[in-house]
């Protein structure tokens, strides 16, 4: 994944910032051509801040998966919009 440590650092810092997730997923949409496929997906995140006053964050969005068939199985080389872990 290109820019992979960038995004790690992005979610290390999410799940220093909350205590809990929720997380509901409807795939929309898989297209796949050999190898290589994509997985659209309608994401909604409620985060749950460690702070014992805030309230939680809910977060709605489409992602984009990027998927490709390796040695070891599928693996995901691409997710946009990458700032909805923000």
């Amino acid at each position: 994944m290109v820019g992979y440590a960038n995004f790690q650092n992005q979610i290390v810092a999410m799940f220093e910032q909350y205590d809990s997730f929720r997380v509901h997923l409807r795939l929309t949409q898989i297209t796949s051509d050999g190898d290589t496929g994509v997985v659209l997906a309608e994401f909604q995140l409620e985060e749950t801040p460690r702070s014992q006053d805030a309230q939680p964050v809910r977060k709605t969005g489409q992602l984009r998966f990027e998927i490709r068939r390796g040695k070891r199985g599928w693996r995901i080389v691409e997710v946009k919009p990458r700032s909805f872990f923000s």
